[in-house]
């Protein structure tokens, strides 16, 4: 008897150290470089969630004028986590030039204190242009909302 009590507090000493070792949930966010919306995924024990899409303002625009967005989804990041909630990996990369307008206040200030002619240039530069072009588009942007 005593022989499966030292085998069974074995086994639970090593789950419990696998337990804190051992992701278990991963969540992922991406970004679209065109208009700053955000698309959300978690996986538990390898198996997908639900997406979860925040649309921005400046898409919602487009989807007005153009009637559809087709995002063109960047990763930004993904951690790992334990059972216990402790992160164990992180994986992440440069944002594109939106994201400073990723906020939604900001992003829906922008897109209300824009014309149609300024936001079609806007979304203009966004889809074709360099990444200093789309830089300076954005510079532009959070200066005309913030008045600098």
């Amino acid at each position: 008897m005593k022989t499966h009590r030292w085998e069974i507090l074995a086994v639970v000493f090593i789950l419990a150290v696998a337990s804190l070792m051992t992701p278990v949930r991963s969540s992922a966010f991406w970004v679209d470089p065109v208009t700053a919306s955000i698309r959300r995924q978690a996986t538990w024990f390898a198996i997908p969630g639900p997406e979860d899409i925040d649309r921005t303002e400046i898409e919602r625009w487009i989807i007005r004028r153009e009637g559809q967005h087709a995002s063109s989804w960047k990763f930004c990041s993904r951690a790992y986590k334990t059972i216990w909630g402790a992160t164990r990996a992180r994986g992440c990369s440069t944002g594109p030039p939106v994201m400073p307008l990723r906020d939604g206040e900001t992003n829906a200030r922008f897109v209300r204190a824009s014309s149609d002619e300024e936001m079609a240039a806007f979304i203009r530069v966004m889809r074709t242009g360099t990444d200093a072009e789309q830089r300076q588009a954005v510079d532009a942007a959070l200066a005309k909302i913030l008045g600098r």
